[in-house]
């Protein structure tokens, strides 16, 4: 039988041969509990990624408009983009 490290606790489990290949490369959780916490830590990363790409707009729209802020994305520079 396969062993699967569980991406959780780190814990090294064996899986029936028919579930590793269904996992498709992932590695399975080794418990129920594991895998309710994998939902969360999934969560957590992807709110996590989503806050760092609306930084980097939120910089880049800055450095477009220079030393000119916004109120809102519907506001404009009183002299225009700088």
């Amino acid at each position: 039988m396969p062993i699967h490290v569980c991406p959780v606790c780190g814990r090294r489990h064996e899986v029936s041969s028919v579930l590793d290949r269904l996992a498709y490369g992932r590695f399975l959780t080794c418990s129920p509990k594991c895998k309710t916490s994998l939902a969360g830590l999934v969560r957590r990363r992807t709110l996590a990624e989503m806050a760092e790409a609306a930084g980097r707009l939120r910089r880049a729209r800055h450095a477009a408009l220079g030393d000119c802020t916004l109120r809102s994305d519907m506001q404009a520079c009183p002299d225009g983009l700088k």
